[in-house]
């Protein structure tokens, strides 16, 4: 995903980057304990019959490459962090840990990425330019913003939807998503929090189809299960979790064309029990706030 390359150019640019920056700052979510309600499920094995909201905070971290030749700014490329409030970072130490190696890594992937796009930013301008492609606006842009799922006291999950436009005919639009087990620290895979994965790929196309703006334009059953079964054993399902259950993410031109866009399809919990891991499975009231 952070490999995407412009054509190869072969001039000597004069590029910079900006600073980084850190913008957007904002706190989410609640910290504060939620009482199991009085229609939460009874008497079934492990699960989870109530939750405490964390509190936690994103911010947006942004590098703009500046050309010196055209006197302007070239790209606009943002990235995001994630950090627990202070006092849940205290609660949870091995969460907090995981979630600055990522933003750690978040920021590290968006400079390194930078420098290698720069070297072919000016050329592709020029093209554009001569062509009509860009006004005075800047003409490349890099996003990957956040997306809170599921943030308690078993699982903190969300996700990245990533926005890039390096000239040509659209831009590309590509998910991250994260599971990690609160109290441990772990970024869960997906045998972790699905006991049975074996219909998965069915499970997903079956949900999809039920959705009437996904069923006009997805590909056909028989060539979609397999397709999507290859992904699942491949290790590369795009995943994360709310209160309800799995929440799978398809990038451009993942499943097919495209012309068919982005899909977020949910698996409900309350629908596929059997396949979830109780230890994971919400059953009390979600966090007020």
């Amino acid at each position: 995903m952070w490999k995407k390359m412009l054509a190869a150019g072969t001039a000597v640019l004069a590029l910079g980057v900006m600073g980084t920056v850190n913008n957007d700052t904002c706190w989410n979510g609640t910290t504060g304990v939620v009482e199991a309600a009085a229609g939460v499920y009874q008497g079934t094995p492990g699960g989870i019959p109530y939750s405490i909201g964390l509190g936690y905070m994103s911010g947006r971290v942004s590098e703009d490459v500046y050309s010196n030749k055209f006197g302007k700014v070239l790209m606009e490329a943002k990235t995001f962090e994630v950090n627990l409030s202070p006092e849940d970072a205290q609660k949870y130490p091995k969460l907090q840990n995981s979630l600055y190696e990522l933003s750690r890594n978040n920021r590290d992937q968006l400079s390194n990425q930078v420098a290698e796009w720069r070297n072919d930013l000016e050329e592709t301008y020029e093209m554009g330019r001569q062509n009509g492609m860009f006004g005075e606006g800047v003409p490349f842009s890099y996003d990957l913003s956040y997306g809170g799922l599921r943030t308690d006291n078993s699982i903190f999950s969300f996700f990245g939807e990533e926005y890039s436009y390096l000239g040509g005919a659209h831009p590309n639009t590509c998910f991250v998503a994260y599971v990690y087990d609160t109290q441990s620290g772990k970024q869960l895979k997906l045998k972790d929090v699905l006991q049975d994965t074996s219909q998965l790929a069915e499970i997903i196309v079956d949900e999809a189809n039920r959705n009437f703006d996904y069923h006009e334009i997805l590909p056909d059953r028989a060539e979609l299960v397999p397709t999507i079964q290859k992904i699942i054993d491949e290790g590369k399902l795009t995943f994360g979790m709310d209160e309800d259950g799995l929440v799978v993410f398809f990038s451009n031109y993942e499943i097919g064309p495209y012309a068919i866009g982005t899909f977020q399809i949910h698996i409900p919990q309350s629908k596929y029990f059997s396949i979830f891991n109780p230890k994971y499975i919400f059953y009390g009231e979600r966090p007020r706030g």
